[in-house]
């Protein structure tokens, strides 16, 4: 089945037109169709039975022609015939539609010019309403002008009063702060007369403090060079007794040389004593053998001569010992008067120290006399300080005191000015409070004028109304008839056109069908030949033949030519039936896509509903989102309205409480301050949250957007579910973020 649909389907847009007259008319009737829908009034030619008499004529027409397309033997004469008359009736169909499209463009043009009239009198009523409006608001403006001018004239008086005795509460204050500033400078006077005494015992205590520091500078120098000194002693004592061990060493030397060479001496005394006596006893035996021994006397001589030079020797060694033993004698004295040179330099150096720790001492005390006088010299400086200081403050606050006074000294001038003027004032204001009761008494009565108009223009507009509602409800009426003969002729035109393609799809099938029957003609002509010839030959072989035989002989050839006859005919009857049974195939078809469309189309229209829907929603959302930015605009400026007002009254009273102190004005600035960091914080909060809205309905934007291209294809109630969730879901979100916003507000105490 669904090849077949697609062969028809290729049928019917490749097939050549053959019938001129019929594509143009359908055109007309598309293009008289789709035309601009016109709204019509029912009195003027209303009736839409003619056309609709037309086109149940035209439809029973096409169902006629459908039934005669069944019975393809009959088809050529009737189909033309047929064709013609449906012809004729879109022809004259359409002529009605075009009277009936005038009939509603005249009919659209009166009501368009009836609506001019409506919307020029409505203008009149409005621009009547807006000068009522507008006299009404006068006289509500006259009416708190009087009030307010009597309120004002009131109080007036009473700021009178007021003024007076602010007047003299301010020469009172004047009087008293005079005084008080006459005592401040006397304060102030005496306080500067001890701040210069003070000045005074700090500049000697700073030179006494000079003198010092200059003698413990020249006391630090001594002490320094009688360290260098000692020093200086100390190693000349050092080397003092290096020397005095050396020399003692000498001595010991000298000594042991001494005690030696005493010993080689006593030990040469003894040599000589023994060689003396050994001479002796040689004399002696000499003497005794004078004349055995003449050969000793040489001997003795030699002897004699060795005795005399050992005697020398032993007198230079006495001398020598001798010199050696005074030398030793001097050297003991001079160490002797050393020694005592190194104690006495070791007392002179013992007392030295002493004097030197003394000395230390006394510059230590002298430092910290010093550091005490340095210390008082510090408290007296901080004492001068706090002092300058407190004459500072008491300066300035004297100078704020009398600027103040100065300040309500012209205040008083301008309470005096201002005094004079409100007193003008009333005067004025008295005049022109009876210049406005009578303005007042004129408004009234051009309020009762417009009143009287109004309802004038009331009625006429009622009636015109009521006259416009009855032909909005005709044309309502007529516009649905029209639309429903629209649906019919373009339904009906869809099945002209697939008649139409029917009819040129059985053309050719009749143009086949006349060549199979020209087929068949020569195929009948060959068998009326044959059956000619055997039929000469029948009448041949009768005369030669029995009459039985002749029978049977012609049954069987009429049998053959009959079956031949079938064979033949067979295929053209049971052609034409199976094109019937596949057209009522594709028309179920036509049909089952039909009804698949209307439902796509039913389904298209109701997500472009709800798109519209959600649209007007979301601009709806939108509107009231740029209507919450300037309301937090709005408050934002009236933030920073308060904070100048906050800092205007800051300002006005430092000018006005001279009795405050300097710590009470920096509490005072502080709070100030604190104040405005909350206000900007909960500006800056809000600033967030309106840029995390405005980001939300933005992405909410393109998700309905994308929502939109993606979900066309799809059923209406999955492209509702998807749709409406994402909607709800920044719906919630922007009544979530409201309801935060209204909660910062409430925490950071700003009132809407």
């Amino acid at each position: 089945q669904e090849p077949m649909q697609l062969n028809w389907k290729q049928k019917i847009f490749t097939l050549p037109i053959s019938w001129n007259g019929r594509r143009p008319l359908i055109t007309l009737v598309r293009s008289v169709l789709d035309k601009p829908k016109c709204s019509i009034n029912s009195n003027e030619n209303g009736s839409t039975e003619p056309a609709r008499v037309l086109l149940e004529k035209l439809f029973s027409q096409s169902l006629k022609l459908d039934k005669q397309m069944s019975n393809v033997f009959q088809m050529d004469d009737n189909m033309d015939i047929s064709l013609q008359i449906l012809e004729a009736d879109l022809q004259a169909a359409l002529v009605a539609l075009m009277k009936k499209e005038e009939d509603l463009q005249n009919a659209e043009r009166m009501v368009l010019l009836d609506r001019a009239e409506l919307d020029h009198a409505q203008h009149e009523l409005e621009r009547r309403e807006e000068a009522m409006v507008a006299v009404q608001t006068r006289q509500l403006e006259l009416e708190e002008e009087l009030k307010k001018a009597h309120n004002d004239l009131a109080s007036q008086g009473s700021q009178i009063e007021k003024l007076k005795l602010l007047l003299r509460e301010r020469d009172k204050e004047m009087v008293s702060t005079k005084y008080s500033l006459s005592r401040k400078e006397e304060e102030l006077h005496k306080m500067r007369e001890d701040l210069y005494l003070k000045n005074i015992e700090a500049e000697k205590i700073s030179l006494e403090l000079q003198s010092r520091d200059q003698i413990l500078g020249e006391a630090n120098e001594v002490i320094k060079k009688q360290k260098v000194d000692i020093q200086e002693l100390h190693s000349v004592i050092g080397e003092k007794e290096l020397k005095l061990l050396h020399s003692l060493q000498q001595k010991r030397n000298q000594e042991e040389m001494l005690r030696v060479a005493e010993a080689k001496l006593e030990a040469r005394t003894l040599e000589w004593l023994c060689r003396q006596e050994e001479l002796k006893k040689l004399t002696e035996e000499v003497a005794n053998q004078k004349y055995k021994i003449k050969g000793t006397e040489a001997e003795l001589e030699q002897m004699r001569t060795v005795l005399a030079t050992i005697r020398s020797e032993l007198i230079d060694s006495q001398k020598s010992l001798a010199l050696s033993r005074k030398t030793l004698n001097n050297q003991e004295h001079q160490l002797e008067k050393q020694l005592a040179d190194m104690e006495e330099q070791k007392i002179v150096l013992m007392s030295h120290k002493a004097s030197l720790k003394n000395a230390q001492l006394e510059i230590e005390n002298e430092k910290n006399k010093l550091e005490a006088a340095r210390a008082r010299n510090a408290e007296l400086e901080k004492q001068l300080d706090a002092k300058k200081v407190l004459v500072a403050e008491l300066q300035q606050d004297l100078d704020a005191r009398k600027s103040a006074l100065e300040c309500a000294s012209i205040e008083v001038l301008s309470l005096k000015k201002e005094l004079e003027k409100k007193m003008s004032e009333f005067t004025i204001s008295q005049g022109l409070l009876q210049v406005k009761e009578s303005e007042l008494v004129k408004a009234k009565l051009e309020i009762e004028r417009l009143r009287s108009d109004k309802k004038s223009i009331q009625l006429l507009l009622q009636a015109k109304d009521a006259i416009i509602q009855a032909t909005e409800r005709k044309l309502s009426d007529v516009k649905e008839e029209l639309h429903e003969l629209k649906d019919l002729l373009k339904g009906k035109e869809d099945t002209l056109l697939q008649a139409t393609t029917m009819l040129q799809d059985k053309d050719q099938y009749i143009h086949a069908m006349q060549l199979v029957l020209d087929d068949t003609k020569l195929n009948y002509s060959e068998a009326a030949s044959i059956i000619q010839r055997i039929a000469n030959l029948t009448n041949v072989l009768v005369a030669s033949a029995k009459k039985e035989r002749d029978v049977s002989f012609s049954a069987e050839i009429q049998e053959k030519l009959l079956t031949e006859k079938e064979m033949i005919v067979s295929p053209v009857v049971e052609q034409p039936m199976e094109a019937l049974n596949r057209q009522k195939q594709l028309e179920t078809e036509l049909e089952i896509t039909k009804e698949s469309l209307r439902l796509k189309e039913i389904e298209l229209l109701t997500v472009q509903r709800t798109l519209a829907i959600k649209d007007a929603e979301i601009k709806a959302v939108l509107e009231k989102w740029t209507l919450k930015e300037r309301e937090l605009q709005k408050m934002e400026e009236e933030i920073n309205e308060e904070a100048e007002n906050i800092r205007r009254v800051h300002i006005l009273a430092q000018k006005r409480t001279g009795d405050k102190s300097v710590d009470e004005f920096t509490i005072e600035r502080l709070q100030v301050e604190v104040a405005q960091l909350e206000v900007q914080a909960a500006v800056s909060a809000l600033q967030k949250l309106a840029n995390l809205s405005q980001e939300l309905l933005k992405a909410s934007d393109t998700c309905l957007s994308f929502e939109m291209g993606a979900s066309l294809d799809q059923k209406s109630e999955t492209l509702k579910a998807k749709k409406g969730e994402p909607f709800n879901e920044t719906k919630s979100a922007i009544v979530r973020l409201f309801s935060l916003t209204e909660q910062l507000l409430e925490e950071a105490g700003i009132q809407k």
